[in-house]
């Protein structure tokens, strides 16, 4: 009787240390996880930031550019048309 309860009790030594294991694989699994999720709070602050920035700058709209580039393609055509009556 002495003999197996020896055998359980290595049995259980054994199996503690697999939980033993399990638990410390799954506490710095949870780390890994809190780590992460810290790291995306802190990526979508300074995202938000750097919106907020971007937002707060004078920007050229769409319309004024098409028309600021409308404006130096009329200049070049008037230059190259003065350009061709001087040379004939």
């Amino acid at each position: 009787m002495y003999d197996q309860i020896q055998v359980m009790s290595a049995g259980n030594v054994a199996l503690s240390a697999k939980l033993d294991t399990a638990l410390i694989t799954h506490t710095l699994a949870m780390q890994s996880i809190a780590q992460q999720l810290a790291d995306f709070r802190a990526d979508v602050n300074d995202h938000e930031m750097r919106l907020r920035v971007v937002e707060s700058r004078p920007y050229i709209s769409p319309k004024a550019m098409w028309a600021a580039l409308g404006a130096v393609n009329a200049f070049l055509v008037t230059a190259l048309i003065i350009i061709q009556l001087v040379v004939k």
